[in-house]
């Protein structure tokens, strides 16, 4: 861990989880649809910059691959139907932002 007097912070994250993905529709179909799988690994990489000795801000990317391996749809009555994903294809997230830090 560097030091609080540092004015610049560079920093890498590495990472695995589980992802979902719903989306509600409205209209004479209302109700939901959602996918749920593996997010099999995340790289997320950004810089830091001081404002002071408790406050930093920097800019940041983050590229991840997973796989969804189950699909639902439910409806406004309140059923819904899951089932495995036979034709699986992997996707990609690339999200970047500036992210702000306060120190305690």
């Amino acid at each position: 861990m560097r030091p609080r007097s540092a004015s610049v912070d560079p920093w890498i994250g590495l990472g695995s989880g589980y992802e979902k993905l719903s989306i509600g529709v409205s209209g004479a179909a209302s109700g939901n649809i959602e996918f749920s799988g593996w997010e099999w690994a995340t790289a997320q990489l950004g810089i830091d910059f001081a404002l002071g000795s408790v406050v930093r801000i920097g800019p940041w990317v983050s590229f991840s691959i997973g796989q969804y391996g189950t699909g639902t749809v439910g409806g406004s009555g309140g059923g819904s139907q899951s089932q495995p994903i036979d034709n699986k294809g992997t996707h990609e997230w690339l999200m970047g932002g500036v992210r702000l830090v306060i120190l305690p």
